[in-house]
């Protein structure tokens, strides 16, 4: 269903506007995969990944960029949900949202 729904949302979307869609992957800020919303989290990422592909849209790799810094830091470093990103969590989100429209940092 989340496919379905997103993908018909892109179509109507580039059906009635001329704008480069921006995806960003759904993310949990949670290094461990085997987590159950952990690997939710990753499907709807590949879901968007594809549907970007799909879309020529500009894709954001939120879920990538929190892995990067999870590899030194924990979870609660930038969330205190691991959904909900805090200040420093929020400037990981807006670096890769900069990179990927490319700025280069």
């Amino acid at each position: 269903e989340y496919e379905s729904i997103l993908h018909d949302l892109l179509k109507r979307t580039c059906s009635a506007t001329k704008a480069r869609l921006i995806l960003m992957e759904p993310y949990m800020i949670e290094p461990n995969r085997s987590v159950q919303m952990r690997r939710q989290m990753d499907w709807y990422g590949e879901v968007v990944r594809r549907l970007a592909g799909e879309y020529e849209a500009v894709l954001v790799r939120t879920q990538a960029a929190f892995d990067r810094v999870l590899h030194c830091t924990t979870p609660q470093d930038w969330s205190d949900d691991q959904i909900h990103p805090n200040t420093p969590g929020h400037s990981i989100i807006a670096l890769e949202l900069l990179r990927a429209v490319g700025f280069e940092l």
